[in-house]
Protein backbone atom coordinates (compact mmCIF):
# COMPACT_ATOMS: atom_id res chain seq x y z
CA UNK A 1 0.00 0.00 0.00
CA UNK A 2 1.67 3.48 -0.76
CA UNK A 3 1.87 6.01 1.77
CA UNK A 4 0.09 9.29 1.42
CA UNK A 5 3.20 12.24 1.88
CA UNK A 6 0.60 15.13 2.09
CA UNK A 7 0.54 14.44 5.74
CA UNK A 8 2.72 13.29 8.22
CA UNK A 9 4.75 13.54 11.41
CA UNK A 10 8.33 14.68 11.86
CA UNK A 11 11.25 13.73 14.63
CA UNK A 12 14.69 14.34 14.62
CA UNK A 13 17.11 12.79 17.18
CA UNK A 14 20.45 13.28 17.91
CA UNK A 15 21.76 11.88 21.40
CA UNK A 16 21.89 8.48 22.16
CA UNK A 17 20.32 9.42 25.64
CA UNK A 18 16.76 10.83 24.40
CA UNK A 19 16.55 7.81 22.22
CA UNK A 20 14.41 5.96 24.29
CA UNK A 21 11.98 8.66 24.80
CA UNK A 22 11.33 9.25 21.13
CA UNK A 23 10.89 5.23 20.38
CA UNK A 24 7.82 5.50 23.08
CA UNK A 25 6.01 8.67 21.40
CA UNK A 26 6.49 6.95 18.35
CA UNK A 27 5.16 3.66 19.28
CA UNK A 28 1.95 6.26 20.45
CA UNK A 29 1.56 8.27 17.51
CA UNK A 30 1.51 4.26 15.91
CA UNK A 31 -0.93 3.25 18.48
CA UNK A 32 -3.13 5.93 18.03
CA UNK A 33 -2.77 7.43 13.94
CA UNK A 34 -1.44 4.07 12.55
CA UNK A 35 -2.66 5.33 9.26
CA UNK A 36 0.36 8.49 9.76
CA UNK A 37 3.36 8.43 8.35
CA UNK A 38 6.35 9.21 10.56
CA UNK A 39 9.80 10.43 9.47
CA UNK A 40 13.06 10.51 11.96
CA UNK A 41 16.05 12.17 11.08
CA UNK A 42 18.78 11.04 13.05
CA UNK A 43 22.22 11.60 13.69
CA UNK A 44 24.57 8.72 12.49
CA UNK A 45 26.60 8.05 15.27
CA UNK A 46 23.16 7.42 17.20
CA UNK A 47 21.90 5.36 14.48
CA UNK A 48 25.03 3.14 14.60
CA UNK A 49 24.61 2.66 18.26
CA UNK A 50 20.40 1.47 17.59
CA UNK A 51 20.70 -0.28 14.47
CA UNK A 52 21.32 -3.40 16.02
CA UNK A 53 18.78 -3.28 19.14
CA UNK A 54 15.22 -2.64 17.11
CA UNK A 55 13.81 -2.70 13.78
CA UNK A 56 13.83 1.02 13.23
CA UNK A 57 10.75 0.56 10.48
CA UNK A 58 8.20 -0.48 13.27
CA UNK A 59 8.10 2.76 14.65
CA UNK A 60 9.28 5.20 11.22
CA UNK A 61 8.13 4.86 7.83
CA UNK A 62 10.70 6.70 6.73
CA UNK A 63 14.79 7.26 8.08
CA UNK A 64 17.17 10.14 7.35
CA UNK A 65 20.72 9.71 8.25
CA UNK A 66 21.97 13.46 8.70
CA UNK A 67 25.30 14.64 7.06
CA UNK A 68 26.89 15.50 10.46
CA UNK A 69 26.07 18.01 13.10
CA UNK A 70 27.42 21.40 14.18
CA UNK A 71 25.33 21.96 17.54
CA UNK A 72 22.46 19.52 19.10
CA UNK A 73 19.55 21.43 17.88
CA UNK A 74 20.91 20.37 13.91
CA UNK A 75 18.53 17.17 14.03
CA UNK A 76 15.24 19.23 14.64
CA UNK A 77 16.38 22.32 12.44
CA UNK A 78 17.35 19.83 9.74
CA UNK A 79 13.56 17.94 10.08
CA UNK A 80 11.96 20.51 10.10
CA UNK A 81 13.55 22.11 6.83
CA UNK A 82 13.69 18.65 5.02
CA UNK A 83 10.66 16.55 5.66
CA UNK A 84 9.02 15.46 2.68
CA UNK A 85 5.75 15.82 4.09
CA UNK A 86 3.56 18.50 2.77
CA UNK A 87 1.86 19.39 6.07
CA UNK A 88 3.83 18.35 9.27
CA UNK A 89 3.15 18.03 12.99
CA UNK A 90 6.77 18.02 14.59
CA UNK A 91 7.10 16.11 17.84
CA UNK A 92 10.51 16.17 20.72
CA UNK A 93 11.23 12.99 21.33
CA UNK A 94 9.50 14.14 25.07
CA UNK A 95 6.27 13.48 24.15
CA UNK A 96 3.43 11.12 24.12
CA UNK A 97 0.47 10.99 22.32
CA UNK A 98 -3.03 9.86 23.73
CA UNK A 99 -5.70 10.66 20.94
CA UNK A 100 -5.78 11.05 17.40
CA UNK A 101 -4.62 14.85 16.48
CA UNK A 102 -5.90 14.78 12.92
CA UNK A 103 -7.64 18.30 13.76
CA UNK A 104 -4.47 19.71 13.65
CA UNK A 105 -3.62 19.65 9.92
CA UNK A 106 -7.03 21.00 9.90
CA UNK A 107 -5.94 24.08 11.17
CA UNK A 108 -3.12 24.60 8.04
CA UNK A 109 -6.79 25.60 5.84
CA UNK A 110 -6.57 28.63 7.65
CA UNK A 111 -3.05 29.38 9.18
CA UNK A 112 0.95 28.77 8.14
CA UNK A 113 1.92 27.31 11.94
CA UNK A 114 0.35 26.22 14.97
CA UNK A 115 2.05 26.23 17.99
CA UNK A 116 1.70 26.80 22.20
CA UNK A 117 2.43 29.19 24.65
CA UNK A 118 5.36 28.26 26.86
CA UNK A 119 4.84 27.96 30.25
CA UNK A 120 7.06 30.08 31.76
CA UNK A 121 6.18 32.90 28.94
CA UNK A 122 9.91 33.93 29.02
CA UNK A 123 12.40 31.89 30.27
CA UNK A 124 14.65 33.10 33.48
CA UNK A 125 17.71 31.97 32.03
CA UNK A 126 16.85 33.92 28.49
CA UNK A 127 16.34 37.23 30.83
CA UNK A 128 19.77 36.18 33.08
CA UNK A 129 22.07 35.76 30.04
CA UNK A 130 20.40 39.26 28.26
CA UNK A 131 19.90 37.64 25.13
CA UNK A 132 16.76 40.01 24.23
CA UNK A 133 20.29 42.48 24.20
CA UNK A 134 21.30 40.50 21.26
CA UNK A 135 18.14 39.91 19.25
CA UNK A 136 16.55 42.67 19.84
CA UNK A 137 14.15 44.07 21.81
CA UNK A 138 10.47 42.73 21.78
CA UNK A 139 7.18 43.78 23.78
CA UNK A 140 7.11 41.72 26.84
CA UNK A 141 3.12 41.13 25.66
CA UNK A 142 4.81 38.95 22.65
CA UNK A 143 5.56 35.47 25.08
CA UNK A 144 7.81 32.85 23.96
CA UNK A 145 6.01 30.00 22.38
CA UNK A 146 7.12 26.08 22.79
CA UNK A 147 9.79 24.72 19.69
CA UNK A 148 9.17 21.36 21.10
CA UNK A 149 5.32 20.69 19.24
CA UNK A 150 4.77 22.71 15.73
CA UNK A 151 1.93 22.00 13.27
CA UNK A 152 3.07 23.90 9.71
CA UNK A 153 2.74 23.81 6.27
CA UNK A 154 5.81 23.55 3.86
CA UNK A 155 5.77 26.89 2.04
CA UNK A 156 8.42 29.12 0.20
CA UNK A 157 7.04 31.87 3.59
CA UNK A 158 7.33 29.28 5.54
CA UNK A 159 10.35 27.39 4.62
CA UNK A 160 12.71 31.12 4.77
CA UNK A 161 10.88 31.36 8.19
CA UNK A 162 12.65 28.23 9.29
CA UNK A 163 15.66 29.25 7.57
CA UNK A 164 15.37 32.48 9.15
CA UNK A 165 15.19 30.86 12.80
CA UNK A 166 17.77 28.14 12.51
CA UNK A 167 20.59 30.61 11.60
CA UNK A 168 19.14 32.88 14.55
CA UNK A 169 19.69 30.24 16.68
CA UNK A 170 22.98 29.60 16.06
CA UNK A 171 24.12 33.01 16.40
CA UNK A 172 22.55 33.31 19.50
CA UNK A 173 23.76 30.38 20.78
CA UNK A 174 27.78 31.55 19.84
CA UNK A 175 27.00 34.64 21.33
CA UNK A 176 25.30 34.40 24.50
CA UNK A 177 25.76 30.57 25.21
CA UNK A 178 21.89 30.33 25.39
CA UNK A 179 21.37 26.59 24.50
CA UNK A 180 17.42 27.03 24.16
CA UNK A 181 15.54 27.67 20.79
CA UNK A 182 13.03 29.60 22.08
CA UNK A 183 14.14 33.09 22.42
CA UNK A 184 15.04 33.04 18.83
CA UNK A 185 11.66 31.37 18.18
CA UNK A 186 10.22 34.33 19.84
CA UNK A 187 12.30 36.64 18.11
CA UNK A 188 11.62 35.66 14.62
CA UNK A 189 7.78 34.79 15.05
CA UNK A 190 7.83 38.58 16.14
CA UNK A 191 8.91 39.86 13.38
CA UNK A 192 7.47 36.70 10.76
CA UNK A 193 4.76 37.22 7.79
CA UNK A 194 3.19 34.12 9.04
CA UNK A 195 -0.69 33.34 10.33
CA UNK A 196 -0.24 32.06 13.65
CA UNK A 197 -2.48 29.95 15.14
CA UNK A 198 -2.29 29.30 18.63
CA UNK A 199 -2.97 26.04 20.14
CA UNK A 200 -4.09 25.53 23.63
CA UNK A 201 -2.76 23.14 26.56
CA UNK A 202 -4.39 19.79 25.73
CA UNK A 203 -1.95 20.08 22.22
CA UNK A 204 0.89 20.81 24.11
CA UNK A 205 0.76 19.87 27.84
CA UNK A 206 3.92 20.86 29.52
CA UNK A 207 3.57 18.56 32.72
CA UNK A 208 6.61 19.80 34.48
CA UNK A 209 4.27 23.17 35.24
CA UNK A 210 1.50 23.65 36.81
CA UNK A 211 -1.57 24.08 34.29
CA UNK A 212 -5.47 24.42 34.25
CA UNK A 213 -6.89 22.08 31.15
CA UNK A 214 -10.44 21.32 29.70
CA UNK A 215 -11.51 18.32 27.54
CA UNK A 216 -8.71 15.60 26.81
CA UNK A 217 -5.13 16.14 26.99
CA UNK A 218 -3.70 14.83 23.76
CA UNK A 219 -0.39 15.60 23.45
CA UNK A 220 1.76 15.30 26.64
CA UNK A 221 5.88 17.34 26.31
CA UNK A 222 7.74 16.41 29.42
CA UNK A 223 10.56 13.69 30.52
CA UNK A 224 9.13 11.67 32.75
CA UNK A 225 6.39 8.69 33.34
CA UNK A 226 3.82 9.82 30.14
CA UNK A 227 1.49 7.15 30.15
CA UNK A 228 1.58 7.60 34.11
CA UNK A 229 0.84 11.07 33.71
CA UNK A 230 -1.36 10.89 30.60
CA UNK A 231 -4.19 8.41 32.82
CA UNK A 232 -3.78 11.11 35.45
CA UNK A 233 -4.72 14.08 33.71
CA UNK A 234 -7.37 12.72 31.57
CA UNK A 235 -9.23 10.91 34.51
CA UNK A 236 -12.31 13.24 34.18
CA UNK A 237 -11.73 14.53 30.49
CA UNK A 238 -15.24 16.79 30.86
CA UNK A 239 -14.37 19.04 33.47
CA UNK A 240 -11.87 22.18 33.79
CA UNK A 241 -8.98 20.91 36.20
CA UNK A 242 -5.90 21.68 37.79
CA UNK A 243 -2.64 20.34 37.18
CA UNK A 244 0.04 20.51 40.01
CA UNK A 245 3.46 18.20 38.70
CA UNK A 246 3.94 15.21 40.89
CA UNK A 247 7.58 15.17 40.98
CA UNK A 248 8.10 11.29 41.39
CA UNK A 249 6.71 10.79 37.85
CA UNK A 250 8.95 13.37 35.81
CA UNK A 251 12.40 13.68 35.15
CA UNK A 252 13.42 17.34 35.63
CA UNK A 253 14.90 18.33 31.94
CA UNK A 254 15.50 14.95 30.93
CA UNK A 255 18.61 12.43 31.25
CA UNK A 256 21.98 14.34 30.33
CA UNK A 257 24.59 12.92 28.27
CA UNK A 258 28.55 14.26 27.80
CA UNK A 259 30.54 14.47 25.15
CA UNK A 260 32.34 11.87 26.49
CA UNK A 261 29.63 9.55 26.71
CA UNK A 262 31.52 6.39 28.43
CA UNK A 263 31.21 3.02 27.56
CA UNK A 264 29.57 2.04 30.40
CA UNK A 265 26.96 4.69 30.13
CA UNK A 266 26.18 4.15 26.46
CA UNK A 267 25.72 0.59 27.48
CA UNK A 268 23.67 1.69 29.74
CA UNK A 269 21.41 3.36 27.30
CA UNK A 270 20.96 0.76 25.30
CA UNK A 271 19.79 -1.68 27.67
CA UNK A 272 16.73 0.85 28.59
CA UNK A 273 15.88 0.70 25.24
CA UNK A 274 16.36 -2.78 25.02
CA UNK A 275 13.59 -3.06 28.01
CA UNK A 276 11.15 -0.38 26.36
CA UNK A 277 11.32 -2.20 22.69
CA UNK A 278 10.08 -5.23 24.45
CA UNK A 279 7.58 -3.65 26.94
CA UNK A 280 6.02 -1.86 23.94
CA UNK A 281 6.38 -5.39 21.99
CA UNK A 282 4.17 -6.66 24.55
CA UNK A 283 1.38 -3.96 24.28
CA UNK A 284 1.36 -4.75 21.01
CA UNK A 285 -0.01 -8.27 21.11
Amino acid sequence: MSIDLKRGIVYGASKLAYFEETIISAHSVKQQMPYIPIELFIHPTTHEQVKDLLDLSQYFDFVNLMDGESHWRTPKFTALRTTRFEQVIYLDGDTFVTDSVMELFEILDQFDLAIAHSPQRIHSLSIKLQVDDFLGKIPLAFPEYNGGILVFKRTEKVDAFLEKWMTTFEQCWKETNYPMDQASFRYCLYHADLRIATLTPEYNFRALAPATVRGKVKIIHAHGDLPKIASLININQKAQRNWNPPKNLLYGFGPQQTAETTEAEIDCLKKGILQTVSRLARINQ
